[in-house]
């Protein structure tokens, strides 16, 4: 009822237009004659003649109001129907059209203002009436509501949409019993019909009138005996009752005389659900889901919220991927259909898999966030660090102002030895401002400049950024351990690589790879002794003898003179 309103008032703006050609006859007139009227007129008391130059003040300042609102000019039109009121300030005219102003700028309170005073002014214009009924609305003041729907009503006795909106608003204010009473004067009005039957349905099942609502349904049946989707209304009034026997048979007289009306097989799924076999449930899903009939946004729904209460029930994950499978067979082009795909696969950890679903919802997605977001986070997952820079690269593309895309574009190169790029693309990042809700850190930056600059033999840089990464996260274990092992690989500040590695190690003391680490500091500062018992303790707590380890062992033995030993490990090595 909303709509028709709404229609009627578009009709009623094109009737405005032809309105306002007539308007423009009648001005151009007075305009022409505008001095002769007067002087003709000229025996005519003081009164009656500024009464008339007011008149024609008025028509000229309506017209040029209407002209700039068709124009789009709408603060100029509110002046001239400003100045329409201050010149008949008891005219109902100028606030109709200075509230549908108000009304097409979103300036709702000021419209509901203009609205009421343009309604006060004409009670019985149903034009004005109808942009108050619909301003209530807008503001769910459904009391107001309702009483002018009564008024205009009995003002348009013959108009059905009013009853229409009457009858819902009393559904809205639960006043059931006047509600039905409307819809049966429709009927009386205008026959048995659809319209009218479903919405005292379902009047009567929220009532938990069960046997009336069916009576209503029947009456349907009665009157349009070959609409068969009728019937699956009758099964789901059926189901609600859990008369599971006349539920089904309700839907298979349905499939059974259209089978287009494929939606028939959610309702019997819901019926299954609900009666807890699930199996035959999934089944007339699948049936469902291979139709094109059934709207392909209502399968995903209905998919998404199966993934949510299934998502830990393994013995019910063959249906769902069975589900996801009929999907893709059915939209083999549909992204949306593929992205949900991904999404499962993600959730299940079939990071490959979900990655090849994806990619194929690239050319429709690639506007769009999200899809590089999910895209280049499982490149990571894969530690695909060659695709992580590509994709990301590729995102930067499209999303330049992105910060997260230069992070992940910067660590792909890393890890492809592209030290260049990764320094052009993590100093872009720093300067971008950064989302609070990615966990990204700013230290995180540093850290990888700096072992960028280091690749690159820029050591001064490198051992600068460092020191800014460790400003900011003194406890970051992994980049004091790698720059402790550069300072002593530079036999440069060492005294500092001791104090970093030792308090690295008072945290992890069986760490190896930090164990080996204090082992070759010790060995660059001479301490042989105190590097061996290190560098056995690594060894000892490594599943695995690294060659730098053994490296490192046999530089230890042979700087303490144990030559044969020493050989032996640089062999091994």
């Amino acid at each position: 009822s909303k709509i028709l309103l709404i229609t009627k008032y578009t009709i009623r703006r094109s009737f405005f237009v032809f309105l306002l050609s007539l308007l423009i006859i009648g001005i151009e007139s007075c305009s022409l004659f505008k001095t002769q009227a007067i002087r003709i007129h000229s025996s005519k008391s003081k009164k009656e003649q500024n009464f008339e130059k007011k008149q024609i003040d008025y028509r000229f300042l309506l017209y040029n109001g209407l002209r700039q609102k068709m124009l789009g000019n709408y603060q100029l039109a509110e002046q001239y129907f400003s100045k329409c009121i201050e010149t008949f300030p008891l005219r109902a005219t100028p606030y109709y059209e200075l509230a549908q102003l108000s009304y097409q700028q979103k300036k709702y309170s000021e419209a509901l203002h203009y609205a009421e005073k343009a309604h006060h002014l004409a009670p019985k214009n149903k034009w004005m009436h109808e942009l108050v009924i619909r301003l209530y609305e807008g503001y769910n003041q459904l009391a107001k509501t309702e009483k002018e729907l009564e008024i205009i009503i009995k003002n348009n006795p013959s108009n059905i949409p009013y009853y229409f909106e009457l009858a819902n608003v009393y559904t809205l204010r639960q006043k059931y019993n006047d509600a039905l009473k409307i819809y049966d004067k429709i009927e009386t009005m205008q026959g048995v019909n659809e319209g009218t039957s479903i919405k005292k349905e379902e009047i009567y099942i929220q009532r938990k009138e069960y046997d009336k609502a069916i009576a209503e349904i029947n009456k349907l049946i009665r009157y349009y005996p070959d609409n068969w989707a009728y019937y699956g209304l009758l099964g789901d009034i059926y189901t609600l009752q859990n008369q599971y026997d006349k539920a089904l048979k309700s839907y298979r007289t349905v499939l059974a005389n259209d089978s287009s009306i494929a939606k028939t097989y959610l309702s019997m799924a819901q019926m299954y659900l609900q009666k807890k076999d699930t199996a035959n449930s999934f089944a007339a899903i699948d049936s469902a889901f291979c139709s094109l009939s059934v709207d392909l946004e209502r399968k995903l729904s209905i998919t998404y919220s199966y993934m949510r209460f299934y998502e830990v029930r393994t013995e019910y994950q063959h249906y769902l991927e069975q589900m996801i499978q009929d999907l893709v067979k059915t939209y083999p082009k549909n992204p949306k259909v593929h992205i949900l795909q991904a999404d499962y696969l993600m959730r299940h950890k079939k990071y490959k898999e979900a990655r090849e679903a994806l990619r194929l919802a690239k050319e429709d997605k690639q506007n769009v966030y999200a899809y590089w977001q999910q895209l280049i986070y499982l490149d990571a997952q894969l530690n695909d660090n060659k695709s992580m820079y590509t994709d990301a690269k590729d995102a930067i593309d499209l999303f330049p102002n992105i910060a997260e895309l230069y992070w992940y574009g910067g660590l792909g190169a890393y890890f492809t030895n592209r030290y260049r790029e990764t320094v052009n693309l993590l100093n872009k990042g720093l300067e971008l401002p950064k989302d609070s809700s990615v966990l990204i850190r700013v230290t995180d930056y540093y850290m990888y400049l700096g072992e960028a600059y280091y690749h690159l033999n820029d050591k001064d840089s490198a051992y600068y950024y460092f020191d800014l990464a460790l400003q900011d996260d003194s406890t970051n274990y992994i980049l004091m351990n790698n720059y402790s092992y550069y300072l002593a690989l530079d036999s440069t500040n060492l005294d500092k690589a001791l104090m970093m590695i030792k308090k690295v190690i008072l945290k992890n003391p069986k760490n190896a790879t930090y164990l080996d680490t204090y082992a070759w500091v010790l060995y660059k500062h001479g301490d042989y002794q105190e590097a061996l018992k290190y560098i056995k303790q690594a060894m000892a707590n490594s599943e695995k003898q690294g060659v730098a380890f053994l490296e490192h062992y046999g530089d230890l033995l042979y700087r303490l003179g144990r030559d044969e030993e020493a050989l032996q490990e640089w062999k091994n090595a």
